[in-house]
């Protein structure tokens, strides 16, 4: 009862319309760049910065897929969503690269550490648009 209470508010909100792929895409990317630059400057050290930069990364993975329940069209949204999903870990690993001076090869955890944080990412945005169908298909049979 609480949770489709908080689907009309939210879904009926200006929540979903301001937080647009781009933005997601932006304040990730920025958490994620503030995080890195915070773990250069502590001199962590060991490739810190790929852990600092995964984090914008799974910051992004929540959002988007939290927000892929409100949005009607999987075309339109997830499908987009798989494509700044990229962008962004390629420009966060990147990044994490030139701050640590290391390659993510190097360093066996944080490969895992993407490959799970993927699988988590594609697993979450796919069983949100099912919640999506389950729910229209409930409204509309009542």
């Amino acid at each position: 009862m609480l949770y489709f209470c908080l689907y009309h508010m939210i879904e009926s909100g200006p929540l979903v319309e301001k937080l647009s792929l781009f933005r997601q895409f932006l304040i990730s990317l920025m958490l994620g760049l503030m995080f890195m630059l915070i773990t250069r400057l502590s001199e962590m050290g060991g490739g810190a910065e790929f852990g600092a930069g995964f984090s914008g990364i799974l910051f992004y993975t929540v959002m988007s897929s939290f927000l892929s329940v409100f949005h009607d069209s999987f075309v339109k949204y997830t499908l987009r969503s798989y494509g700044w999903y990229l962008l962004l870990a390629i420009v966060l690993l990147l990044s994490a690269r030139l701050l640590s001076g290391l390659s993510i090869w190097t360093l066996p955890e944080y490969r895992a550490m993407f490959l799970a944080v993927s699988i988590f990412y594609f697993i979450t945005s796919l069983a949100a648009r099912i919640i999506r169908a389950v729910y229209h298909f409930a409204e509309t049979s009542l």
